[in-house]
């Protein structure tokens, strides 16, 4: 008896090399190894004589070997050649297999057999090369004469030895369905046990495709379910409740600018949500310049104010660095003191302490109002007095035990979080993964809509597109130029900083004055490199993505991204967005050598689409799912059988999820689901 913990290496016959093939495919237990799903079928069910077999079809032909002889090839010396001769009521023909010699002892003569494979005609006669062949018995064959799945494969595993172990496994799996008879009768559904064995075994396409949308159902589910589980029991948590909303208006008095609409409603929400008893999982959304940051502050001071402490995480230490100056400024009038820790830097708003010790003090006393850093805010030795708000910037960039930790640095009552993006999550996404969080979308800009255009290059156009970039730097502009890689690669042969850096300054712009930025300088280097940029000081910079996000410099118009066909188009369009802002016009330029019709396609529907939540719809296309979230920050695997673009059964899922939720939301009653549930949630914090 097997159930889905079981590990594989106690099935039996999977040694310790088999083991460790399976382990590449990333199949440890039962359950990953019947999870491992065809990625297609070969119909052999078709079964004919010998005498009437079709030339060049997948077909199935019952009989016996008659003789097997094993010989070089006079080519290959090392290539050994099977040869047999099977036979059945209506004739003999030729039967070949390269390189498997064993085969001669292994098959026996003159025993009842099924071969699937294809006729050919070799020499003027029939023969069947490297054919599938199996004993004929009472049970249903695994390996012929039906659709007979196929599987992702590794270094040595066959599909024989899959669908052999998968068999064994489903014969010996115990397991008691999540979905009573009653549910699975009003969706029309067949038993997991059922569905399982079906995916991979199936009568017929009708029978599969029954399968296949149970388990796809199953997906979508339990990915909606958890996330509802997941709200209900932060409903049972404590949180501080913030409510002064007099001091929320004397603080937007206070702003050198007004807010657009969309900042006005989120900060409502938060707000709305910052006065509940339970904390705030709240996610602003927003196209690259389009006033995150205030808003976000907004919600920081009405926290400070209430005598609480904030924690706002960035994902690298130029964007904290930048955060730290804006909050600075923001409320340098206000008597509030902010706080600056990255694992180089330390600062703090507080004359004559900048110690990193006298820092971590005002941290951990409370003196330290807002605390704004990296990952550094996450250590161990890093305390805090009282957190009322956990602020995560680029969310994506954190896992889920990174956000859980950051809440988790508050004893006593659980923070409020609210989680930013630049990157808008299409509305798909957000139905199916984003159940236990509330969003909040800015789409109008502060400053008007941002003005870039993109064009599309070939390395032909370089001179003329130089010509242009020295016009706008006589001008006083600035220039980005983004590689995808830091230092030349022989065997990849795309743009490097290091090259591109070296050609600009001897070829192209001598009299230029170029500085360079990317992951292998030193925290001290990068700022000094962006302190001189943001001055004018240096008129281009080529850099890495890590100008990527937040990256704030008014000067700069011209944003030119080599072997652009390498970026994906989220990361284009935040790239894009560090040139036109504050109302300039922009200039984003792309040279690619056009690898492929879809990396062009890619580009051209980059080029054309400006609109951060459209051009996300058109990623997620591209993408699809798992690329779009990746494990790191959200636990989410890609799906084995489910299709986002199935919005029937999506909506199916999501409304079987929340009746069950609104009937009982801690699922007492759903012990099967709430295991399920608990041991997916658990998967997903150790993915991350």
């Amino acid at each position: 008896m097997y159930f889905f913990e079981t590990q594989l290496n106690d099935l039996k016959g999977i040694g310790r090399v088999m083991a460790a093939a399976f382990r590449r495919l990333g199949i440890t237990t039962i359950e990953d190894l019947v999870y491992h799903i065809p990625i297609g079928y070969e119909d052999f069910r078709q079964q004919y004589a010998i005498a009437a077999t079709p030339v060049g079809v997948p077909v199935t032909l019952k009989g016996s070997f008659v003789s097997f002889a094993n010989r070089q090839s006079w080519r290959q010396r090392r290539l050994h050649i099977t040869e047999g001769v099977f036979q059945d009521d209506t004739g003999a023909m030729k039967v070949v297999w390269f390189g498997q010699p064993f085969l001669a002892r292994a098959i026996p003569l003159q025993s009842p057999l099924y071969l699937s494979g294809i006729i050919e005609i070799y020499q003027g006669a029939r023969q069947m090369t490297n054919p599938a062949w199996e004993r004929v018995s009472d049970s249903r064959p695994v390996h012929t004469s039906r659709l007979v799945p196929l599987y992702s494969l590794t270094k040595g595993l066959t599909h024989k030895q899959i669908r052999f172990f998968i068999e064994t496994a489903i014969k010996g799996l115990k397991l008691d369905d999540w979905f009573d008879e009653k549910f699975r009768e009003r969706h029309h559904f067949m038993s997991i046990i059922a569905a399982i064995a079906a995916i991979h075994f199936p009568e017929s396409e009708t029978v599969e495709a029954l399968a296949r949308r149970r388990l796809a159902f199953d997906e979508l589910f339990f990915l909606q379910i958890s996330r509802l589980f997941m709200r209900e029991r932060r409903k049972a948590l404590m949180a501080s409740q913030f409510m002064d909303r007099g001091l929320l208006q004397s603080i937007k008095m206070q702003l050198p600018i007004k807010l657009t609409d969309d900042q006005e409603r989120a900060v409502e929400e938060i707000i709305r949500d910052l006065s509940k008893p339970y904390p705030m999982q709240r996610l602003l959304q927003g196209e690259v310049g389009s006033g995150k940051t205030l808003v976000a502050a907004l919600a920081a001071a009405v926290v400070v104010k209430a005598g609480y402490q904030v924690l706002y995480l960035a994902p690298t230490e130029v964007l904290a660095h930048q955060h730290y100056e804006t909050f600075h400024n923001l409320f340098a009038n206000s008597g509030m003191t902010i706080a600056l820790l990255t694992h180089s830097k330390t600062d703090i708003s507080m004359p004559s302490m900048v110690d990193r010790r006298a820092v971590l003090k005002a941290m951990s006393d409370g003196s330290a109002q807002v605390a704004i850093g990296t990952h550094a805010l996450l250590q161990e030795k890093v305390k805090f007095n009282k957190i009322g708000l956990v602020i995560v910037d680029e969310q994506h960039r954190f896992g889920i035990k990174q956000r859980i930790a950051a809440q988790q640095k508050s004893e006593g009552l659980t923070p409020h979080l609210l989680s930013m993006t630049a990157t808008p999550i299409p509305r798909t996404l957000q139905l199916a993964f984003l159940g236990d969080l509330d969003v909040s979308t800015l789409r109008t800009m502060p400053y008007g809509e941002r003005a870039v255009k993109t064009f599309i290059f070939g390395h032909q156009d370089r001179r003329r597109v130089e010509i242009g970039i020295r016009r706008r730097i006589d001008k006083g502009e600035q220039v980005y130029v983004v590689c995808p890689l830091i230092d030349p690669s022989d065997k990849l042969g795309i743009k490097s900083v290091t090259a591109e850096y070296k050609r600009l300054r001897q070829e192209s712009f001598p009299d230029v004055k170029i500085g360079v930025l990317h992951g292998k300088l030193t925290s001290r280097e990068k700022e000094t490199i962006l302190k001189s940029f943001r001055a004018g000081e240096l008129q281009m910079l080529v850099a890495t993505t890590v100008i990527e996000v937040g990256l704030d410099i008014g000067a700069a118009t011209i944003m030119v991204i080599e072997d652009a066909d390498r970026f994906g188009l989220a990361e284009l369009h935040q790239l894009r967005g560090r040139v036109g802002r504050r109302g300039k016009e922009g200039i984003c330029a792309l040279f690619s050598s056009y690898p492929s019709t879809i990396a062009r396609s890619r580009l051209e529907a980059f080029a054309n689409i400006n609109d951060a939540f459209k051009l996300a719809e058109q990623d997620l296309k591209l993408r699809g799912p798992g690329d779009w979230f990746g494990t790191e920050q959200s636990g989410f695997t890609e799906f084995k059988v489910a299709d986002l673009n199935d919005v029937v059964l999506l909506a199916e899922a999501q409304e079987a999820a929340r009746e069950i939720i609104e009937h009982d939301p801690g699922l007492v009653s759903y012990e099967q689901i709430r295991i399920k549930i608990e041991d997916l949630l658990q998967k997903e914090h150790h993915l991350s």
